[in-house]
């Protein structure tokens, strides 16, 4: 919700960001491509009540490094909004406890390799670009056939397929 951020990230050059700060923030994000935009903070209600909450900053700080279940992280968010709501019977639908649920990993770039290596049709998408894409639609093996039409913009790194500088992320991933 820190909308001065949004055209240090989408649309200045490095050469015009002066901040040091604000230059690793740039130049960390440089690998991903995404649309910057601004949510207005009282649209966030999470986060927005987490971020005021005095005692987030406080376990914050007490419990640096140490883990926690999705069942501890959920009950502390949502005494965090209720707190900040005032509303002791505040509760939210089920698509914000799913997206809490679900756990958020990394992926690497070592487990794209191996699991490129790992899924047959990854195997073959990759031969098939490094050997320069050749072949009509009809010869084409069936799950091959959509990446006819962006042939031009395919190619391999290390092995992993590749759509321009964006990662073919295989299934199993």
């Amino acid at each position: 919700d820190h909308k001065p951020l949004v055209p240090v990230l989408a649309t200045k050059d490095m050469d015009d960001v002066a901040n040091p700060r604000l230059m690793r923030l740039k130049q960390k994000t440089l690998a991903w491509r995404f649309r910057i935009i601004h949510i207005p903070g009282h649209k966030l209600g999470g986060p927005d009540a987490l971020s005021r909450h005095k005692e987030c900053e406080e376990v914050a700080g007490m419990c640096e490094g140490e883990l926690f279940t999705c069942k501890e992280v959920r009950g502390a968010v949502m005494m965090s909004i209720r707190s900040e709501l005032q509303d002791p019977e505040f509760e939210v639908g089920e698509e914000m406890i799913a997206s809490m649920e679900n756990g958020v990993r990394s992926i690497t770039w070592d487990m794209v390799k191996e699991e490129t290596n790992n899924d047959p049709e990854h195997q073959e998408l990759s031969k098939w670009i490094s050997g320069g894409c050749q072949g009509s639609t009809s010869t084409m093996p069936t799950p091959l056939k959509p990446y006819w039409r962006v042939k031009d913009n395919l190619r391999c790194v290390e092995g992993v397929p590749m759509f321009g500088d964006r990662t073919i992320v295989p299934k199993g991933l």
